[in-house]
């Protein structure tokens, strides 16, 4: 039976990987391949095109297999392809066997170690005593001021009343004109001066004020989350999304092109539900495969990790594309009996492609 390994974190540049069905303790040896190139994981977290053994001691036994803690070469190397999915091999201590790992979204790497210290409070300095102002000494009183005589009436003058007639006759004059439309005179209704004095005034207080456009500040929009942040902050909202919901959102953010936290969210929804864990199946699943923004290349094992859950739930088409899969990809062993197990179980509830296969392959439903 194929392994089954979980990888979560527990503090930066560390994470605990979880090994169900298999029952060891000391040292163990480790390669990890990713699906988008097959490569593997090889010393100074660089990916290479021939495997490499990565040795763990403190390899620990518990109820249902063992667990142990990688560190920061491992976890570092791992996380830049979290979008991928992940082949472990697994050898040490007569024991040899593989399995597809899941990522949870709280594993950290290294560099997330530390954080940002607060600032420390700056002391508040004591106000200094405030001296007592010495009372000013008293002014002498001030002497009222003597008063000025009046002047005396202005002598009458027949020249400034014919000076005032003028003026009189000046002022009509200018009036009728303004009336009648041919004088204009800036700020008074009916002409277009009050406009342009309007822009003009308007242009003198913007300079007599020193406020240009320059000055206006600009406000720049916070940058949106990406990435693993955004899924993280998405995952521990509340409420907590449904698996179905959390599978759309991580569809449209594939759309969108933010693989990393697309990924993240699959693979949490899929864990969560398992009608969910067969729809993320089939985006693996060669029978069903599309090339999209995220998920390059058909890969049969990883489909076939991922329909487990549901095909043993009583999902036949799940059964149906396990069995398929174990069987193309076994000719013999115990995964080859597994595929034809899955085969039969379909075939008994009435799936007439699984009949098919086993009628091809020779042998009778179980």
């Amino acid at each position: 039976m194929a392994l089954k390994l979980q990888l979560t974190g527990e503090r930066p540049g560390y994470g605990r990987l979880l090994i169900e069905n298999l029952a060891a303790e000391g040292e163990l040896q480790f390669s990890f391949q990713r699906s988008s190139d097959r490569h593997f994981l090889g010393t100074g977290q660089q990916w290479q095109a021939t495997a490499h053994w990565h040795a763990v001691g403190g390899v620990e036994a518990d109820s249902g297999g063992c667990s142990c803690l990688l560190g920061p070469d491992i976890i570092d190397g791992l996380l830049p392809s979290s979008n991928d999915a992940i082949l472990v091999s697994v050898q040490g201590g007569g024991v040899s066997d593989k399995g597809m790992m899941r990522t949870a979204s709280s594993l950290l790497g290294s560099g997330a170690e530390g954080g940002v210290r607060e600032p420390e409070p700056v002391p508040t300095p004591s106000p200094s005593p405030t001296a007592t102002p010495e009372p000013a000494p008293e002014q002498p009183p001030t002497p009222e001021p003597t008063p000025m005589p009046s002047p005396p009436p202005p002598a009458s003058s027949k020249r400034w009343l014919w000076m005032l007639l003028a003026a009189l006759v000046l002022l009509a004059a200018l009036f009728a004109a303004w009336y009648f439309g041919m004088l204009k005179l800036p700020g008074l209704p009916g002409g277009d001066a009050g406009t342009a004095t309007d822009s003009v005034n308007e242009a003198e207080i913007s300079e007599d004020s020193g406020i240009t456009e320059e000055d206006t500040p600009i406000v720049v929009p916070e940058p949106a989350l990406q990435g693993r942040p955004r899924a993280q902050a998405y995952l521990v909202g509340e409420p907590r999304p449904a698996p179905q919901a959390m599978f759309n959102q991580a569809a449209d953010w594939e759309t969108e092109g933010d693989c990393e936290a697309a990924m993240i969210v699959y693979q949490v929804a899929a864990q969560s539900d398992a009608g969910v864990a067969a729809r993320y199946a089939h985006l693996y699943d060669p029978d069903t495969f599309k090339a999209s923004a995220c998920i390059k290349n058909a890969d049969s094992d990883t489909a076939a990790d991922w329909y487990e859950a549901p095909a043993a739930a009583g999902d036949v088409n799940a059964q149906r594309q396990l069995g398929k899969i174990l069987v193309e990809n076994h000719d013999s062993g115990v995964l080859r009996d597994q595929g034809e197990s899955w085969l039969g179980r379909a075939a008994q509830a009435g799936d007439s492609e699984a009949s098919a296969l086993l009628e091809k392959l020779g042998i009778g439903g179980d």
